[in-house]
């Protein structure tokens, strides 16, 4: 197959659009030589396999001005309008093309030229002047996480441990309030954390484990619904914050609250109902795209028709 000036440039209009996060991880899929098998079922339409978790077929489509108008891929990505194995694939035809599709050489040559020190004050500078780029950088960067789930989930049964003495009967209405404060301690430390995704995790972990604890007796019921509740606003105060500045974080962060929301555990279980509202409204705050709306629709009818 003959890539034309035309499909070339149209390639690199149709990778100009894509998310950053993808763009990298598409590329990368094509450095290490994941494409192959390509094949054209017609003068504008090549077919390629992109090997991933296993082989995915990829068609790239071009009109006669060389403009990808249509895309698909048999993996199964939904949560934003281009994967990263249509990336390798627009990578692989513009390799064929005779272009480089990486780093333009002489920026390339000059970044690899300079000392670490040098590229980090570099990379703070712009930092400085570009806030957003923070969260950009520790995303493709995936910092270590600051908050371990089994730790909380630990934690939060040391809690309730302390204020039971391990009684099947729950804990006395002194006890209460105490309690209630040292969840709720332990709420503000966790949403209080630097990075977004490590988070939203911690903040779900300890919903579960809460619904777990105290989510099946009634005369802790009360404790639940408040303290799901405080969850609930930690949960929309870092979610919701600056909007998110970074794309690919905001879709990590879709991710994450509807598959909570998805999990198998009954809807119907006491106080589930009022908290999943809540959590699909910040999802619906969250969305991007049009697979992430229909993904949402979707989970928000089943869970409707669970608790009829």
């Amino acid at each position: 197959m003959t890539v034309t000036k035309p499909q070339r440039d149209g390639l690199l209009r149709f990778l100009e659009g894509v998310d950053d996060v993808i763009l990298k991880r598409g590329l990368d899929l094509f450095e290490a030589g994941a494409v192959s098998g390509l094949t054209q079922t017609d003068p504008d339409t090549a077919q390629l396999s992109v090997q991933g978790t296993t082989a995915y077929r990829v068609s790239l489509h071009q009109d006669r001005w060389g403009e990808v108008d249509d895309t698909s891929c048999t993996c199964p990505y939904t949560y934003g309008p281009v994967c990263k194995h249509r990336v390798a694939a627009a990578h692989f035809l513009l390799a064929r093309s005779g272009m480089d599709t990486g780093l333009p050489g002489d920026l390339r040559q000059l970044l690899e030229s300079q000392p670490s020190e040098k590229l980090v004050e570099i990379l703070l500078r712009m930092v400085k002047t570009q806030p957003e780029l923070a969260a950009q950088i520790r995303f493709l960067l995936k910092e270590p996480p600051d908050v371990r789930p089994r730790s909380l989930s630990l934690r939060l049964s040391e809690i309730h441990q302390t204020y039971t003495g391990g009684s099947r009967g729950g804990m006395t209405w002194e006890d209460r309030p105490g309690f209630l404060e040292d969840v709720r301690e332990l709420i503000r430390e966790v949403a209080s954390g630097a990075d977004l995704l490590v988070t939203v995790s911690g903040l779900l972990q300890l919903l579960t484990g809460l619904q777990a604890i105290l989510g099946h007796k009634c005369e802790t019921l009360d404790d639940f619904r408040e303290l799901a509740g405080d969850l609930v606003e930690a949960l929309r105060a870092v979610c919701l914050k600056g909007a998110i500045p970074h794309p690919a974080l905001r879709d990590e962060c879709f991710t994450l609250l509807l598959d909570w929301c998805s999990r198998e555990e009954p809807a119907e279980e006491p106080g589930m109902g009022a908290v999943l509202k809540d959590l699909l409204a910040i999802c619906d705050r969250l969305v991007r795209t049009g697979g992430q709306r229909a993904r949402l629709a979707d989970t928000a009818g089943r869970l409707t028709r669970d608790t009829d």
